[in-house]
């Protein structure tokens, strides 16, 4: 497929910000520990698109807070909408389970809870390698829990969302979910998803190279976040090797048209469907991976919250 303008524009502006990054790194009097890079890397992939207090003024308030993980609080941030609550959603950031937080998704979260009217909580996890597999699921597991004791009685419906790596994460939640009959999610969201592991699909070398998520990225997003080579076998690492799809819970997956992971989301999507569950499912085509975080920039990924937020209103009212 052939990238839209805003996509090509974007790789060209990305490409040349890449480049100052390792020219500047490469300048150092000394040479950046590992430490370091990946501190640098952290800050800035932490940021947001658009400037965070304009994206606020569409909803009615942000309030920082913390949920619980699996070893102690974690920091989340929960986003209230102007018009009636009809529910909420869990949300969980993307960026490879190595970087990425709140500030990064803040505006995506603001746009989700005025297009949906719900109640967006983002929730922040350990990030690898410092905390790898499974320690993002353990989080996840434990803040879904304790939100979900908070908001279902208070707000009713329940909805878990994710982005690539959060997408991932949202999807091995609504399996945890189910296997132990808690919390009831009503609805799953998933932003081109990681889903299949290891697992060859024809995106992969069609997209290997020169769409931003390369081949060599993904290998090292792996290496940074598994210790073991059985962790590829383990479905809370691709949730596309669980046992049984039925009873899950209905689900809205979108793709980008020139990404590695576009036939994973498509693939989960038809296996959701070949157990009876009810899917909607779009690619946007010319997009890239991770273009949801360029939305400013890219009016397919306004478009695409948008047209989430409008599923979400039709299930739930």
């Amino acid at each position: 497929m052939v990238l839209d303008l805003r996509s090509f524009l974007f790789l060209k502006l990305i490409n040349i910000q890449t480049k100052l990054f390792v020219c500047k790194s490469n300048s150092e009097t000394l040479p950046l520990s590992y430490e370091d890079w990946l501190r640098k890397l952290r800050q800035n992939t932490n940021r947001p698109c658009f400037p965070k207090f304009l994206s606020e003024f569409p909803i009615a308030k942000v309030v920082n807070t913390n949920l619980n993980g699996a070893c102690g609080k974690r920091p989340a941030r929960i986003f209230i909408p102007k018009s009636p609550i009809i529910g909420s959603i869990f949300f969980i950031h993307g960026g490879g389970f190595v970087h990425c937080g709140l500030d990064s998704h803040h505006g995506i979260c603001c746009r989700l809870a005025q297009a949906s009217g719900c109640v967006v909580v983002s929730f922040d996890y350990r990030l690898a390698p410092e905390h790898p597999f499974p320690s993002a699921v353990e989080d996840c597991w434990a803040g879904l829990k304790q939100w979900a004791d908070y908001a279902k009685p208070k707000w009713g419906k329940l909805v878990v969302a994710g982005d690539s790596a959060g997408g991932n994460l949202a999807a091995v939640m609504t399996h945890l979910a189910k296997e132990k009959a808690y919390p009831k999610i009503d609805l799953q969201l998933l932003y081109y998803p990681s889903t299949h592991g290891g697992r060859f699909v024809p995106s992969h070398k069609q997209y290997a190279y020169g769409y931003m998520l390369t081949e060599d990225v993904l290998r090292w997003y792996a290496s940074q976040y598994l210790t073991k080579e059985e962790d590829y076998n383990d479905p809370r690492l691709a949730p596309i090797l669980y046992s049984s799809f039925d009873s899950l819970p209905p689900a809205i997956i979108i793709t980008a048209d020139c990404d590695p992971l576009r036939d994973e989301g498509y693939e989960y999507a038809q296996k959701l469907k070949s157990a009876g569950v009810s899917v909607i499912y779009r690619c946007y085509r010319g997009t890239i991976h991770a273009f949801l975080n360029f939305y400013s920039f890219m009016p397919k990924a306004k478009d695409s919250i948008r047209f989430a937020g409008k599923i979400i209103k039709k299930y739930f009212q």
